[in-house]
């Protein structure tokens, strides 16, 4: 079985060193001021000299859960202001370690270079600000060999849109810096106020060894940033907080300064040995570990190499630790584990979360987190949903017919084809508030697009969108939102799209109270954030889960089809370790606002039959019933056609009449019922009787009782329908037959009318 999996197109970049003089890493690199720990990019690919083709990977920076810093670092040694002309390395202005020099980018084209001296083992710290403090300049900052040409180390989106680099010196000698704008080697844009300032520092550790097991941890206060080094490269190195709690204790690890490398951060217990939490920095982006601590202590933190740890290596990192109070969501607890990788999560009418996995099928996990696994047929499922007759919507793809689809699986794990199409593919789906279905979906002539479809699956309209929708969910104001994949959220209004919130790096999973209050999922942070009606921020974050991207969000529902206070968070599985991996949280239940918002609709159960087959001219009736209505029902015919002479009985639902006409008949009917809806799909076939050529030519010379009333009906339908079986109608016949080629039968019309 293959699914379709949301994040195919996040690729977690390693920065590579191509160089032969120096490894300098300039990925995930915390900005350090006033020990605080600012959010960085994910990696950048180095290049080897000036002119090469350069990679330049964007990724949204974090949303931190720490107050950001001032940009003011402290302003060490002597503060110079560049000297002009410094366009080129021959012209680089000398400086020194420990100096701050003030300049600018101006005019455009301009480029500024500094010369400095610096000996073999020293790790320097070149730190640019200007974006940051309203400069229009966006820094990109290079580090240059002794020779002004190869490149050692660059830098562009330290964070925010400042630069920075640290790298270690491989060699005595004169080295040389370039600052212009970004994004590229080459000089670009300029002007008065494209002004900056760059600090020449070195790199300092922080951390004191030995620190290999807890007993020896480095102290590390709530707040501060730590830098360490991880030699040899088995080293484990141990840090102690001291916590007042109860409180959300939350730890950040960061790699990558001078060499990229796989670590992993463990957070224990006052113990030492107790493990709480443990994040690798595969596993979420930053990689963080947050646990809520209930009692005063001195808590660990400990950080150590993944991996091949026999390869010497610059293993440079930092870790930031900070505390914050609970939001109301919190504290999150475990509702289920061991549900394999499912990608998203709707609540049933039953109660049950139904799940979709990646590798199994249908997970249903009940009121009391049980378990049970609904296998699939072989299909590429994308998108899951719960239609208003309470069965699983999945959209996909069919690897049997080779069409994009959607399926309906029964409670009873029965599944069926809802619609088939080979003009789209169909992605995520859900439900609205009337029973229609939406599905984002490609076609030829409009892609991407969102279709709705009636609750039976019949087309209704299809709406171009700006970008595939990913997690839908409606208001209760009976708005479609969605997110775009990525920082937004998007809500259709009036068939057009509009962005309602944003915020880095990622959101994902989305879902309602009946106050119209919105819970988005940051599944990067593994958070839940809270907005008002009117998108405004109430809490950010309102819960943390403890889980990673990509998270999904549903409200409970209770054994009535009820929503409940109740929200869950589930996540895909691959992000993270036992047993949070494929696990499902809830949020504080005593912390929630208000109930759910209703997904969808509880639609009227229309009873399902196959409907008896007609003929021409015969007498037809067949019934639809509604599965208990709460009163008196109305019945309407809302797509398709009944066959010709047939028509539905409002009240009754009797299908009935003398079909005119033979084939096969699609319709759609709603009924209604004291405010209550439902709808229903049926079909009618209607079959062209046989009459032998002998016993129309015999009844038509009066041999009694060799055709029925419905037969002698039936030719004179296909005759000339004057109420009668008579020669008109034997005429007619018998050229249908080839018996009676057609120019004999008109050559005398007088004759043939009588």
């Amino acid at each position: 079985m293959r699914f379709l999996p949301r994040w195919v197109t996040r690729v977690f970049l390693i920065p590579i060193a191509l160089t032969a003089v120096t490894h300098a890493a300039h990925a995930q690199i915390p900005k350090l001021q006033g020990k605080q720990l600012r959010t960085a990019k994910p990696p950048e690919v180095m290049v080897p000299n000036r002119g090469s083709n350069m990679s330049m990977y964007e990724m949204p920076t974090t949303l931190a859960s720490w107050a950001l810093p001032s940009w003011i670092s402290p302003v060490f040694g002597v503060v110079i202001a560049e000297s002009e002309p410094n366009d080129n390395a021959s012209l680089a202005q000398l400086v020194s370690l420990g100096d701050t020099s003030t300049g600018a980018i101006d005019p455009a084209g301009d480029a500024d270079f500094f010369a400095i001296d610096l000996t073999a083992g020293t790790t320097v710290d070149f730190d640019v600000d200007a974006a940051d403090v309203g400069s229009g300049l966006d820094p990109f900052l290079i580090l240059y060999d002794r020779d002004s040409v190869t490149v050692l180390a660059y830098n562009d989106d330290f964070q925010s849109l400042d630069s920075r680099l640290i790298a270690t010196i491989p060699a005595d000698g004169r080295y040389f810096v370039e600052i212009i704008p970004c994004c590229s080697f080459e000089p670009g844009p300029g002007g008065p106020n494209y002004t900056y300032l760059i600090r020449f520092g070195t790199f300092a550790i922080d951390e004191i060894e030995p620190n290999d097991v807890s007993a020896e941890a480095t102290a590390l206060a709530v707040g501060d940033t730590v830098f360490g080094i991880l030699s040899p490269a088995s080293d484990v190195d141990y840090f102690a907080i001291d916590v007042v709690g109860p409180t959300l204790l939350e730890a950040e690890l960061q790699v990558g300064f001078m060499e990229w490398f796989e670590a992993e951060l463990t957070l224990f217990d006052t113990d030492g040995f107790t493990e709480l939490a443990s994040v690798n920095v595969f596993q979420s982006f930053p990689p963080t570990v947050r646990e809520y601590v209930d009692t005063d202590g001195t808590y660990y933190v400990a950080v150590r190499a993944v991996g091949d740890t026999t390869v010497a290596a610059n293993r440079l990192y930092a870790v930031r630790t900070d505390t914050r109070a609970p939001g109301s969501g919190d504290l999150t607890t475990l509702f289920a584990t061991d549900l394999g990788e499912p990608f998203a999560m709707v609540a049933a009418p039953n109660g049950d979360l139904v799940l979709l996995d990646w590798m199994e099928g249908l997970r249903r996990v009940d009121l009391s987190g049980n378990v049970t696994t609904v296998p699939l047929q072989q299909g590429g499922y994308d998108g899951l949903a719960i239609d208003g007759f309470g069965n699983v919507l999945l959209s996909g793809w069919d690897f049997q017919t080779g069409r994009s689809s959607i399926f309906q699986v029964s409670a009873a794990g029965d599944q069926t084809v809802l619609i088939s199409d080979s003009t789209w593919s169909y992605s995520r789906l859900t439900v609205g508030p009337d029973g229609d279905i939406w599905v984002a979906a490609c076609g030829l002539f409009a892609c991407p697009a969102l279709l709705r479809l009636d609750p039976v699956g019949n087309p209704k309209d299809t709406i171009v969108t700006p970008f595939f929708p990913y997690d839908m969910a409606f208001s209760p104001s009976g708005d479609l939102h969605f997110t775009d994949g990525g920082t937004a959220v998007y809500r259709l209004s009036g068939g057009s799209v509009q962005p309602v919130v944003e915020v880095e790096p990622h959101l994902e999973g989305l879902a309602f109270d009946e106050d119209g209050y919105l819970y988005v999922a940051n599944g990067f942070l593994g958070m839940v954030l809270l907005f008002s009606p009117t998108y405004d921020t109430v809490e950010a974050p309102f819960a943390v889960t403890n889980l990673g991207g990509p998270i999904n969000l549903a409200f409970g529902r209770d054994a009535s089809g009820a929503t409940t206070s109740r929200l869950f968070a589930s996540n895909g599985g691959f992000v993270l370790a036992p047993p949070y991996r494929g696990g499902i949280v809830e949020m504080n239940p005593d912390g929630m606002r208000a109930p759910g918002w209703s997904v969808g609709v509880s639609l009227l159960s229309v009873a399902a039959k196959t409907l008896r087959t007609g003929s021409i001219a015969a007498d037809y009736a067949d019934t639809l019933t509604v599965v208990d209505p709460p009163g008196t029902v109305s019945w309407s015919i809302t797509a398709g056609e009944l066959p010709p002479g047939i028509a539905l009985g409002t009240s009754s639902g009797v299908v009935s009449g003398v079909p005119s006409d033979s084939g096969w008949f699609a319709f759609t009917v709603r009924v209604d019922s004291d405010g209550e809806f439902g709808f229903g799909r049926f079909e009618i076939a209607i079959d062209r009787p046989v009459v032998a050529l002998k016993d129309a030519a015999d009844a038509l010379l009066g041999v009694p009782e060799l055709l029925t009333p419905e037969l002698e009906r039936f030719l004179d339908i296909e005759g000339n329908n004057n109420g009668k079986f008579d020669i008109g109608d034997m005429r007619a016949y018998l050229i249908r037959q080839g018996q009676l080629a057609l120019s004999a039968a008109v050559s005398n019309p007088e004759r043939n009318e009588q």
